[in-house]
């Protein structure tokens, strides 16, 4: 029994992460995370192309609010705070793309 429910899970993930992906494709948006519990981070190949390079490449995961515009920095920590504080976190911020262009991104942590 519970190798059957593992497998249905693991086939509901598969299913998930591949309507995740022709969403993501479809509106030309990307995604990408971050697991507070075992560090690691995931992008979309959406992401990438939005932000212009690999984000993986770029260090992006190892400090995000270096992407960001300076004044926004304390909407992400604001965020994180709250997050911390009630489970969900959410806010408008924006952040640089590689070739030095500004936008916006809604994170929901």
């Amino acid at each position: 029994a519970r190798t059957i429910a593992f497998e249905d899970a693991a086939a509901n993930a598969e299913s998930t992460a591949k309507t995740l992906a022709m969403a993501l494709t479809t509106v030309k948006a990307g995604a990408w995370g971050y697991d507070t519990t075992t560090g690691e981070f995931w992008s979309s190949p959406g992401a990438d192309s939005i932000f212009g390079e690999p984000l993986r490449r770029s260090g992006f995961e190892n400090g995000i609010e270096r992407f960001m515009v300076p004044e926004d920095r304390a909407t992400l920590r604001d965020a994180w705070r709250q997050f911390f504080a009630t489970g969900h976190g959410q806010g408008d911020v924006r952040t640089r793309r590689f070739d030095g262009g500004v936008l916006w991104v809604h994170a929901t942590l």
